[in-house]
C-alpha cells in the first residue's frame, strides 16, 4: 500500500541569512477509507522560518520555526497543528562524502488526539559526477534514516523508524535545475504506509 503527496514548495529569502519556506500540498492521498480506496484531500500547509546560524564552505546550520495549519482532514492523517522548533545542518566531511542532518519536536496546540513527536533524520551521500558531468550533474547518492517518537504517551510512546535511499542531480549547467527522488520505507513502528516514493523538481533563484 502506498501512499501520494503532490506539494508547491516556495521558499522566499528575506536576507542573507533568513528566508521562508510555504509548503502547499494540493494532493494527500492514502488507502484510508471504510471502502479501503484512495482518498484525496488538500493537505496541512506549513510555514517555516529558517535562519542560518552557521554558513561556511564544508559546514552550515540552521534554525526553524515551522508552523503546521490544520487545512488536511484526519481520513489522510492531516487536521494536525503543530509548532515545530529544529535545527539542520550539513557536512561535507570529506571529498565527495556529505552528511546531513536534523532533530526537533512536533509540539501539538491543536486536537488531544495526536501528540506531541521528537524527531531526528541523518542521512550520508556520496557525489558520483561533478557539476561538468554531461548528464546528471553533481549526481549525488544517498540514504536517510529517519525517527518519530511519541513523547507525551497519547500513542503509547510508539517510536517509528524509516529508511529512505535516493539520489539528487542537476539538469543544466548554470545549476539552476534540479531532480530529487527518494523511495521511503517503514521498518518499525505501526507502518501506516509500504512505501512512500518522492519526486521534486526544484529551480534555483
Amino acid at each position: 500500500m502506498g501512499r501520494g503527496v503532490c506539494q508547491y514548495n516556495l521558499y522566499l529569502p528575506l536576507n542573507q541569512r533568513l528566508e521562508l519556506l510555504i509548503v502547499a500540498p494540493f494532493i494527500a492521498s492514502n488507502k484510508t477509507s471504510p471502502t479501503g480506496h484512495y482518498v484525496g484531500n488538500f493537505g496541512d500547509l506549513t510555514v517555516s522560518a529558517r535562519f542560518r546560524l552557521v554558513e561556511q564552505r564544508n559546514f552550515s546550520m540552521q534554525a526553524l520555526l515551522t508552523e503546521r495549519t490544520p487545512t488536511g482532514k484526519t481520513v489522510n492523517g492531516n487536521d494536525i497543528n503543530f509548532i515545530t522548533p529544529s535545527l539542520e545542518f550539513w557536512w561535507n566531511f570529506a571529498p565527495k562524502w556529505v552528511l546531513r542532518g536534523g532533530t526537533g519536536i512536533n509540539i501539538d496546540t491543536g486536537r488531544k488526539s495526536a501528540t506531541d513527536v521528537y524527531f531526528n533524520n541523518l542521512a550520508i551521500g556520496r557525489y558520483l559526477t561533478t557539476k561538468d558531468a554531461r548528464i546528471f550533474k553533481e549526481l549525488v547518492a544517498h540514504v536517510a534514516v529517519s525517527t518519530l517518537s511519541d513523547v507525551l504517551g497519547r500513542k503509547n510512546h510508539i517510536t517509528d523508524v524509516y529508511i529512505a535511499p535516493g539520489i539528487r542531480f542537476g539538469l543544466d549547467r548554470d545549476q539552476k535545475w534540479y531532480v530529487l527522488g527518494a523511495i521511503q520505507v517503514p521498518v518499525s513502528g505501526p507502518q501506516p504506509y509500504d512505501w512512500l516514493s518522492s519526486f521534486a523538481l526544484l529551480r534555483n533563484y
